[in-house]
């Protein structure tokens, strides 16, 4: 049976690469609203650039009209914090993050498959399979690598969490609530999961059965404190 630790981390990998491709997507319009940041080569004009070139101008010609269109910025714009490192930052992670399941699989004859495994180790299919056959306490590990550093990634591109409403609408086993929410960051619907996005619904753990305070969550395994997952 699956582990939960182990279906978070992969959700959290997919969304990682998904939040990446939300960046690149979204990278001019963040140059635009932000024109100082990135190479002088590369930054496009935006309006305020245009507003102070058209004040330059008028100094030089008074009789010229403005820019048609073009508004006059308050001050600079704000740098959002972490975006010049947010790229390193990423990689970095997906390094740490392989580096653990290189050094966890070392010795596994599916994942280390030939005497050249390395170079395959650390691209995106290799993960997701190695992810999948991690220990429980590894794959918490990565997922408490990977979370933040998805959270400063969306925030910035200004996107949320890829979630999408269940198409059946079903109430959580554990709080009965509707608000269960399927994770499409994957490309594969085979990879998606299902979440509770109540932020009370948590795990109660295995308990005893008999006396009724194990949790009726269905998870495949029952974890206490836990996020359910399915």
């Amino acid at each position: 049976m699956t582990h939960p630790h182990v279906l978070h981390a992969g959700a959290a990998l997919w969304s990682l690469w998904r939040a990446r491709e939300h960046l690149a997507e979204h990278r001019e319009t963040i140059l635009i609203r932000r024109p100082q940041l990135g190479p002088i080569h590369a930054r496009p004009r935006s309006l305020a650039q245009l507003a102070a070139l058209d004040a330059l101008l008028r100094d030089e010609r008074p009789d010229r009209g403005a820019l048609a269109g073009a508004k006059m910025a308050a001050g600079p714009a704000p740098v959002a914090p972490g975006l010049l490192d947010l790229d390193r930052e990423i990689r970095d992670v997906l390094v740490d993050v392989h580096q653990l399941l290189a050094h966890i699989h070392r010795g596994h004859h599916l994942i280390r498959h030939s005497p050249h495994w390395d170079l395959y180790a650390g691209r995106r299919t290799w993960l997701v399979a190695a992810t999948s056959v991690a220990p429980p306490g590894i794959a918490a590990e990565i997922r408490a690598l990977v979370e933040p550093v998805d959270a400063r990634a969306r925030a910035i591109a200004g996107v949320g969490p890829d979630r999408a409403p269940h198409p059946d609408n079903p109430r959580c086993p554990a709080c009965r609530t509707r608000l269960v929410r399927v994770q499409t960051s994957a490309p594969d619907p085979r990879h998606w999961t299902a979440v509770c996005t109540n932020p009370a619904c948590w795990c109660l753990g295995p308990g005893d059965p008999a006396a009724g305070d194990a949790c009726p969550c269905t998870m495949p395994v029952r974890v206490a404190g836990e996020r359910h997952i399915w």
